[in-house]
């Protein structure tokens, strides 16, 4: 997988650096365009890398007329001293690694304490400056990796850090400041962005020793630079005087949101300084403008460069630069373009395009054509006139050889016969016999023709494969015996397993029904055949179709899960709801059942427990009968005793 890539820059236009999110470092060779180093720190994953910044090397001349001597002393110093890239971290650590070493040759550490937004070299003492979200400007010793001095930028972070003069440097953050390098005294403060800055480029010119040794502004009098804000589409160009002005000498106007920009200085006074913006889009927007007083309006975009395949998608341009050196009248660009895992370069002359927009047309570096007439891939074109062709027994050694004995099996299974001196022409099994033998009879009684083993399977794989018959294959690749896969697979022979392999995954994407089939022999094809297609030239090409129809299958099983998971919820809840339960009988207490009054009585009077004996005696009560009626004497006799007997007991009770 393709890591995004976080920075990249260009060297000389020689060598790209290209920084990945997840913390690797990869230097391309721009003239070959193949990878020259890799570098991954131990703990790249953790902290990952955030800016990086090419060793450059520049010389003072002290008077005008050594000059070209100090030229040619920069150039014989390029060989040595600019091989050395500075990292920074989202730790706050700094790493130094050398191309021609192959390694890290140090780490500068202890200062910082969170990310590492921008690093640069000083060209003209060999020192490096480094910026960052802390708030603070630090200046290294790489001899010795120690900080030489450390003070605060700004009130928030530090975005951005160049080398402005020998003496002197820019940084940025909510407004753009110049320092005295030595001193660590603000000089000038510019302020126009409304946003945080996060760029800062340096026209480069010639600079002589200065006469007073602390007079650092008037060394940088008269120095443009050009600064872009996060969420801006304006690029403004600064110029330090001696008489500070707070205003921005030239506007330059995006299309898109600005990443990086490099400038190319002008020739003489009355030459164009030409620009160039990396926007987020992808773009390369492109200016050129002449420096002579300040401008009111922003300047358009004169040309922006598009890269796109042949289908339409656009092409993301990782890095661009501009060439030295050229006979181009207006400039001409180094761009590079594709992912962390191919990178294609190519230079565009500007003098070629004359509309605003130009749009080129390239490959995707990412994407491989599959040529099935380049080299292996070739197929031999079989002799298409059957009756020239002759069917070989599996196993024989030649065509007209003789059987010494062989069994012919009869309609009866226990009988055989042997047959002796049988001319190979006579019993030798037709393709017909041979595909209908694969076939399944329902019916038992049937003659049962000659069974075909492995070996006669191979055989008919490896003619309908050369033949390229269709009919033939179909039937071969219907069996899913995992056995007999197994070993005609292994029998074939190895010049017939890429014919093989674009067969199955020509029916993987014609016949989706029959996948289960055909993806067992793919399967058993690439594991007992894996250390010959690893010897094919042209083996990404190959499996490449193949590994894009699987993914594109198994893309949406993860969805169709949980969509078959959710749907069985779903009918699981409308079931419950819908199931209609039956309601418990319950039992009645009491039971009344209203027939006739006198067994009402009966049943009450049955169901009455038995009172004591000498409760009932004593509270036994008769009714009045005739007798008693007749005669109220005795009844007035009978309530007296009763009271009577009553009173006894009443004390009795009271007694006790």
């Amino acid at each position: 997988m393709a890591h995004q890539i976080s920075c990249a820059a260009f060297h000389r236009e020689k060598d790209l650096a290209v920084v990945t999110l997840n913390g690797v470092l990869n230097v391309w060779d721009a003239e070959s365009g193949s990878k020259k180093n890799e570098f991954t720190p131990a703990g790249h994953l953790t902290s990952s890398f955030t800016c990086l910044s090419w060793k450059i090397y520049k010389s003072i001349a002290t008077k005008k007329h050594n000059r070209i001597a100090a030229k040619r002393k920069s150039k014989a110093a390029d060989v040595g001293d600019e091989q050395t890239i500075a990292v920074g971290t989202a730790t706050g650590e700094i790493y130094l690694y050398n191309i021609r070493m192959g390694e890290m040759i140090g780490k500068l550490q202890g200062e910082h304490t969170t990310r590492v937004n921008g690093v640069c070299w000083n060209p003209y003492d060999q020192s490096l400056l480094s910026c960052s979200d802390d708030q603070h400007i630090v200046h290294w010793d790489v001899s010795s990796y120690k900080a030489i001095c450390k003070w605060k930028g700004d009130k928030s972070g530090v975005n951005s850090i160049c080398v402005a003069s020998p003496s002197a440097v820019l940084t940025a953050g909510k407004k753009i400041q110049l320092w005295d390098l030595k001193t660590q005294v603000l000089l000038r403060k510019f302020s126009g962005h409304a946003s945080p800055v996060i760029s800062l480029v340096c026209v480069e010119r010639e600079f002589i020793g200065r006469r007073k040794e602390d007079d650092t502004l008037a060394e940088a009098n008269g120095m443009f630079f050009l600064s872009a804000a996060a969420d801006d589409r304006i690029v403004n160009v600064w110029k330090v005087s001696a008489k500070h002005i707070n205003m921005a000498v030239a506007s330059f106007s995006l299309e898109a949101e600005p990443v990086t920009m490099l400038v190319k200085p002008p020739a003489a006074k009355d030459k164009p300084l030409f620009l160039m913006v990396l926007t987020a889009e992808g773009d390369v927007n492109i200016f050129s403008h002449v420096i002579n007083g300040q401008t009111k309006k922003p300047l358009e975009v004169q040309m922006v460069l598009t890269l796109k395949d042949p289908a339409g998608k656009k092409l993301q341009i990782l890095s661009a630069s501009f060439v030295e050196n050229c006979e181009s009248e207006t400039a001409t660009l180094l761009i590079a373009y594709g992912t962390n895992m191919k990178i294609v370069f190519e230079k565009v002359n500007l003098d070629n395009h004359v509309t605003e927009r130009v749009v080129l047309v390239r490959k995707d570096p990412m994407k491989i054509e599959v040529d099935s007439e380049q080299g292996s891939l070739k197929r031999k074109q079989p002799i298409r006139n059957r009756a020239e062709i002759t069917t070989l027994v599996p196993g024989l050694p030649a065509h007209g050889e003789k059987l010494a004995v062989r069994e012919v099996a009869t309609k009866d299974r226990s009988k055989r016969k042997k047959i002796e001196e049988i001319p190979l022409s006579e019993t030798e099994m037709t393709m017909e016999e041979r595909v209908n033998a694969l076939t399944v009879r329902p019916d038992d009684d049937a003659e049962e023709p000659p069974t075909l083993k492995t070996d006669s399977l191979s055989v008919l794989l490896a003619q309908g494969l050369q033949s390229d018959d269709k009919h033939v294959l179909s039937v071969v690749l219907q069996n899913k015996n995992m056995l007999l896969i197994q070993n005609t697979v292994r029998n074939l022979p190895v010049s017939l397993v890429v014919p093989l392999v674009q067969d199955l995954a020509g029916r993987l994407q014609q016949t989706p029904d029959a996948t289960s089939k055909f993806v067992l022999w793919l399967r058993e094809t690439l594991k007992y055949h894996a250390s010959y297609l690893m010897t094919l030239p042209d083996l990404v090409p190959l499996l490449s179709h193949v590994y894009q129809l699987l993914s594109a299958r198994t893309k949406v099983h993860k969805k169709l899960v949980k969509l078959e998971a959710k749907l069985e919820l779903m009918a699981i809840q409308i079931n419950t709801k819908t199931d209609s339960y039956p309601e418990p009988v319950k039992m009645p207490m009491l039971v009344y059942e209203d027939d006739s009054a006198d067994e009402d009585d009966d049943v009450l009077l049955d169901d009455l427990p038995e009172a004591d004996s000498d409760l009932s005696d004593a509270n036994e009560w008769d009714e009045p009968g005739e007798m008693d009626i007749e005669d109220p004497g005795k009844i007035e006799e009978a309530s007296d005793d009763d009271e009577t007997d009553s009173g006894v007991a009443n004390g009795a009770m009271e007694e006790d």
